[in-house]
């Protein structure tokens, strides 16, 4: 078949529906049926036959879907990236010598609006133990400049990206960018519940990893929040960033196992990248 000649003899799916305006794929599986480097539950195209034939899609939406990450003794990594990488290789080692012609890339943004939900991440040891599991909803959408959404030569996209795990964290993305000028807009928020909680199971699956680190805060929440914008893609305009600790929180110096008691603790940098990459200051009250 065609997927075992790009070098995926392992997926199988499921088509539940074909017609001129949707396309329904459910049940993807990738590498093992009983433990998928990637699994699907459903996925949905959804497009006129007019828009498609120029390269657009109207909609497309992901659900169920689940990927493991294992933490190793080199870090953490990704079976499904690294079979990926090794497809991607050998298809370009095949290839070498033969002329590829190019597709033509539609003008504006492709695709009307993009969701993933449900995303579940499961990070495991390398024995296969369960050491967290991250669940993700992402959305995009692309909003044309002119009333009624014809004209798609330009337009802003906009992300929102949710996520939280089973030991606290609870993160959050919004942002805005316009192809055209390349401008763009992010402001993230990313909260700790305990952060002994998420120290635990490093402690069990990489104890090496955890004694290198000189500073450890212990028997605290914690919180890290930023705003930036930019224009041309790389010019950084004002940005704002903080860490902040709980109420009376901890830290532990790694080395020695001394501990101190902080009422509170907080890290700012807010500033332009005119001004020198930001004015940092700090208050910390023992």
């Amino acid at each position: 078949s065609a997927l075992a000649r790009a070098g995926l003899p392992d997926v199988s799916f499921r088509l539940a529906r074909l017609s001129p305006s949707c396309v329904v794929v459910e049940d993807v599986r990738l590498g093992d049926p009983v433990s998928p480097l990637l699994a699907v539950e459903r996925a949905e195209v959804r497009y006129s036959l007019a828009d498609a034939l120029g390269g657009h899609i109207d909609r497309v939406r992901i659900s169920g879907v689940e990927t493991p990450f294992v933490w190793r003794s080199s870090g953490v990594c990704s079976p499904l990236l690294e079979r990926l990488a090794t497809v991607v290789s050998n298809a370009a080692a095949g290839s070498r010598g033969v002329a590829v012609a190019r597709p033509r890339t539609p003008a504006g943004l492709p695709v009307g609006e993009v969701s993933l939900y449900d995303v579940r991440v499961p990070l495991r040891a390398a024995d296969g133990r369960e050491l967290d599991r991250l669940c993700v909803d992402v959305v995009a959408v692309a909003e044309p400049d002119t009333l009624g959404g014809k004209d798609r030569s330009a337009g802003r996209l906009r992300v929102l990206a949710n996520a939280k795990d089973s030991l606290g964290l609870e993160a959050r993305l919004a942002g805005a960018l316009t192809p055209q000028s390349g401008s763009w807009s992010a402001s993230a928020e990313a909260k700790v519940r305990r952060v002994d909680d998420w120290v635990a199971p490093l402690r069990a699956a990489a104890p090496e990893w955890l004694a290198r680190l000189p500073v450890l805060p212990t028997n605290c929440s914690a919180a890290v929040r930023g705003t930036a914008s930019g224009s041309g893609w790389t010019r950084v305009g004002p940005f704002e960033g903080t860490f902040e600790l709980g109420r009376n929180s901890g830290v532990v110096w790694g080395s020695r196992g001394e501990s101190v008691g902080l009422r509170t603790f907080r890290v700012g940098a807010p500033g332009t990248r005119a001004e020198g990459r930001g004015r940092p200051g700090a208050r910390a009250v023992r």
